[in-house]
């Protein structure tokens, strides 16, 4: 939490609209005499990272706040929880099936600090994120433009598609995914898991 200054970073995200704060954002306001820790071997590794295309950033998640069923495009990425509690799902994408996708939920669970998830192309790829706590931060990585082959659909030249996981699971445990605009994915209900 050090490295990453968090606190400063909190307080940043606590502004009215925060929403995330990259990882290498410099501390606000310094005491007098110090200077940032530009070479601290954190600040250091997350350079590298960054310019080597791995985007690290902080995340707020407040209570009732979903970050919407989405999946992704030649992307591998993680979250790992902070401070707070989450539910996470995550769906693997099956196939193809005209303006929709059949998915498999594969995570159903409640994430408290210490917990986490990744996902990539073809694994989990479908991620859906909802704030339990009064208030979450989540540490996210992310790899965009990995050099796989993409899944398919309607965002593959993108990194970001929407769809709606909630029907019903078939016999074989698939669910009918139509895909959908960001905005009626914001609107999609979330039931967290039952305790």
């Amino acid at each position: 939490m050090s490295a990453l200054d968090f606190e400063s970073k909190a307080r940043q995200l606590n502004q009215p609209d925060g929403y995330k704060v990259n990882i290498l954002a410099l501390r606000q306001n310094f005491p007098a005499g110090k200077l940032p820790q530009r070479m601290s071997i954190w600040r250091r590794r997350f350079a590298l990272l960054h310019h080597l295309g791995i985007r690290s950033d902080i995340l707020i998640l407040r209570k009732g706040e979903p970050i919407p069923p989405h999946g992704h495009y030649r992307v591998v990425s993680g979250f790992y929880v902070l401070q707070g509690e989450v539910a996470i799902r995550h769906y693997d994408r099956v196939r193809e099936e005209g303006e929709a996708v059949l998915v498999r939920k594969v995570l159903d669970t409640t994430l408290g600090p210490g917990g986490y998830t990744t996902n990539s192309e073809f694994r989990n790829n479908i991620h859906w994120l909802f704030g339990l706590a009064p208030v979450s931060y989540l540490f996210r990585v992310t790899v965009l433009g990995t050099p796989t082959e993409t899944f398919g659909g309607p965002g593959r030249f993108g990194d970001r598609v929407y769809l709606d996981p909630t029907g019903a699971q078939d016999s074989n445990g698939l669910i009918t995914a139509p895909y959908i605009n960001a905005d009626a994915a914001r609107k999609v209900p979330f039931q967290p898991p039952s305790v």
